[in-house]
C-alpha cells in the first residue's frame, strides 16, 4: 500500500507513506530510549545523593521493556550529558550540601 491517511474523520487528511510512518515509529523509539535513559541516571543520582531514601518517579518506568529502553538510550546520550550527570550524581548539590 503506498500510502495510507491519517487524522480525524472532520480534520484535514494527510496521506503519508509507509516511509515517513517507518521513520516516525523509529524516532519515538530512539526518544523514548534517550528518556529511559537520563531517567535511570538521574534515578541513580538521587538514590546515590541520599542513600537510597529518594526515589524518583516515572510513568516510562512502569514500561515492561524499561531495561532494554534504558540499555539502547544509553547509546543514544551524548558523552557530555552523561558526564555531567556522573558529576551531578557525585556532587553535593542533591544532598542539600550547596544553596
Amino acid at each position: 500500500m503506498p500510502g495510507s491517511v491519517k487524522g480525524h474523520p472532520n480534520a484535514k487528511r494527510e496521506v503519508t507513506s509507509d516511509k515517513d510512518e517507518t521513520g516516525s515509529r523509529k524516532e519515538v523509539g530512539e526518544q523514548s530510549a534517550t528518556l529511559a535513559s537520563l531517567f535511570g541516571a538521574l534515578q541513580e543520582a538521587v538514590g546515590q545523593a541520599s542513600d537510597g531514601a529518594a526515589r524518583l518517579e516515572a510513568p516510562i518506568a512502569g514500561y515492561p521493556n524499561f531495561e532494554h529502553l534504558e540499555a539502547e538510550g544509553e547509546r543514544l546520550l551524548p558523552e557530555q550529558l552523561k558526564a555531567a550527570l556522573k558529576a551531578l550524581a557525585q556532587s553535593n548539590l542533591l544532598r542539600g550540601g550547596a544553596r
